[in-house]
């Protein structure tokens, strides 16, 4: 993708959607020392910004009136993220494990308990982790999880509902709701 140029302050930054839980004072400070060698930022269709802090903040700090960038298309703030994600765990100032846990942690339980099973075989090659290092972050999410979804189907059955619902409801499996012997 070729970069543009857009103006530094129409960069959006969304605090809700960085993945970085920590900025370095010094890596701005050094970025700012010479702004013509740095990479593009990376932006979405809203000047929403992907990836390049450091480099957004050291423009900002300088006063610069515009940045390169490069415009990639989001469809939706779950693909921001993960692409926020990608681009901070493999290249510059790297996210630390604390960010990584984070976000493993933030996209895993966001995530449909359907569909929990493809989002951890897919973070470790978004986070640059391994599968082992996932697995334990995750496994206490799992285990609040399902004492939560414990609780859910005791109180569902108890209000008469079958276990047919209890399943559809909680989007388990029958089999599942009822092998926990819940009453």
């Amino acid at each position: 993708m070729n970069p543009v140029q857009i103006k530094v302050a129409d960069v959006v930054f969304r605090d809700d959607l960085y993945p970085r839980i920590r900025t370095n004072p010094e890596t701005v400070q050094q970025y700012a020392s010479d702004l013509s060698v740095l990479p593009p930022i990376e932006v979405n269709q809203h000047n929403e910004l992907i990836d390049g802090w450091h480099r957004w903040t050291a423009h900002r700090s300088e006063e610069a009136e515009d940045i390169a960038a490069v415009v990639t298309e989001t469809r939706n703030e779950a693909h921001f993220l993960e692409l926020a994600i990608r681009r901070n765990a493999s290249h510059g100032l790297q996210l630390s494990l604390a960010d990584k846990r984070e976000m493993a942690v933030r996209i895993y339980a966001g995530t449909p308990h359907r569909e929990r099973d493809a989002v951890k075989e897919s973070l470790p090659g978004i986070l640059s982790v391994s599968q082992r290092s996932v697995g334990g972050w995750l496994s206490r999410t799992d285990k609040e999880t399902k004492d939560r979804l414990k609780r859910d189907a005791f109180d569902l059955l108890l209000a008469c509902h079958s276990v047919d619902e209890v399943a559809s409801r909680l989007g388990v499996d029958k089999a599942t709701v009822s092998k926990w012997d819940l009453l």
